[in-house]
This record gives C-alpha cells, structure tokens and sequence, in this order.
C-alpha cells in the first residue's frame, strides 16, 4: 500500500487531509510527534491547526499524550485501527519507548519533514521492493 492509499484510508476516521497526511508521516517514521512539526508540516504558525489535531487524534483514541517540559506535549501514535488503516497493524512503533529513543525518533521525523523531496523507505515491504527490485522510481 502506498502513502495516497494510506492517507485515503485514515481520511475516513475524520481527518483533513493535511492531517492525514502527517500523521501517516509520524505513524511510518517513528510514531512520536509534537505540535510543533504538524506546524513545520503544514507551513502554518503554530496554534488553532495543531492543537485541534491533537484533540482530535486523542478524542479518536489514537494517541496518547504526554506533558513535557515548557508546556510542550508528546504524542504517541499507539492506536492497532490506526495503524490497521495505513496497513501497518504490526507496526513496531505502536509500542513504549525509552526517552532516548523517542528523542531519536522526533529527530527522525524532524529530518524526514526538512527533507520532504527525498524518497525515504519507512516499512520493510518498501525497502524489500526498492533494493530487491523496483528501483525505477
């Protein structure tokens, strides 16, 4: 499945399609985001977009917040529907994490957002078709 499948699939629980978007980016490259990178996202200042995603991914249940520092909030996207949408119902990043590693994985999102023109491979079905054949594109 690709990401357009995938995002039209996350579409039906209510989502724009910015935010869709998005959220299947944090979903594949981590599973961890802040409201500060749907703002980096979506090009927008941060306020009303961003914390209405949140609201809504908790009100839907398919995050769970955490309160940091300086009134910041760390979203974890854990939901087995949400991931089942996107074809992911597996998807390692569904579970706990240590704090290094979810630093590590906010990095990974903030440099997957700042490198929106690369082609990234975040499942292993699309790294197994990209190196094992399908190199065209």
């Amino acid at each position: 499945m690709g990401n357009d499948q995938r995002i039209h699939h996350l579409l039906t629980f209510g989502y724009s399609t910015s935010e869709a978007s998005f959220l299947c980016l944090a979903a594949l490259h981590g599973g961890f985001f802040l409201r500060r990178q749907y703002s980096a996202f979506t090009g927008k200042v941060a306020g009303y977009a961003d914390v209405t995603l949140g609201e809504k991914a908790l009100r839907l249940g398919h995050v769970k917040v955490t309160a940091m520092r300086h009134n910041r909030m760390l979203y974890h996207l854990f939901s087995k529907p949400f991931y089942a949408k996107m074809g992911e119902e597996d998807n390692r990043n569904r579970r706990k994490r240590e704090p290094q590693a979810i630093t590590r994985r906010l990095m990974m999102l903030d440099f997957v957002l700042a490198n929106r023109e690369r082609r990234f491979f975040p499942t292993e079905r699309e790294k197994l078709a990209f190196f094992c054949g399908d190199r065209k594109s």
